[in-house]
């Protein structure tokens, strides 16, 4: 349904569109009414997506953060990684965890992407983009393969995503971008 009225409709059986005609959802041209009725629809089916496509992110965010835990742990780093894209839809990456400094930890941003893609690839907003170059090599990518089981987790550097960052150009601007990476 979300690809449209028409190649909904054109995937059923002819029983089944005979439940629609007679329901008055096939009229042409629809009224308002009935193409509202067809933009709700579609609307819920959109969320539904939305909502496990959420659920897939979070999972690989907790994932995240029980890696870094378990790699906070043999650093002998004694502090523990923050969700931060839990809280902060901004923030521009989802955990904060630390690294070995010289005289004491640094910060280590890590944007966690999900992917069931094949060939894989994420989409990266322009936000994070500014915020992996705000950071420089503070900033990673946890790019996690859910489509393993277990998921494998593959770690890129902004230095590694930067060769696939688009460019603007006179008055266009890019707001998001799909960035291949192999194994």
């Amino acid at each position: 349904m979300r690809q449209g009225r028409r190649r909904f409709l054109d995937s059923l059986e002819q029983n089944d569109r005979d439940v629609f005609h007679a329901a008055g959802l096939m009229k042409e041209p629809p009224p308002l009414a009935v193409a509202l009725w067809w933009d709700s629809v579609a609307g819920f089916a959109r969320m539904l997506t939305d909502l496990e496509k959420m659920k897939q992110a979070r999972e690989a965010e907790g994932r995240t953060i029980d890696y870094e835990r378990q790699r906070l742990k043999g650093l002998r780093i004694d502090k523990e990684p923050e969700w931060k894209g839990l809280d902060d839809n901004f923030a521009g990456y989802d955990v904060l965890s630390y690294d070995p400094g010289e005289f004491a930890p640094t910060n280590r941003m890590i944007e966690v992407k999900s992917t069931t893609s094949s060939p894989l690839r994420f989409i990266i907003t322009r936000n994070e983009w500014e915020q992996a170059i705000k950071f420089g090599p503070a900033y990673l990518f946890h790019i996690w393969d859910m489509q393993k089981a277990p998921p494998t987790l593959y770690q890129r550097t902004s230095e590694q995503v930067a060769l696939h960052i688009p460019s603007d150009n006179e008055k266009g601007k890019w707001k998001t971008a799909e960035i291949p990476f192999g194994s």
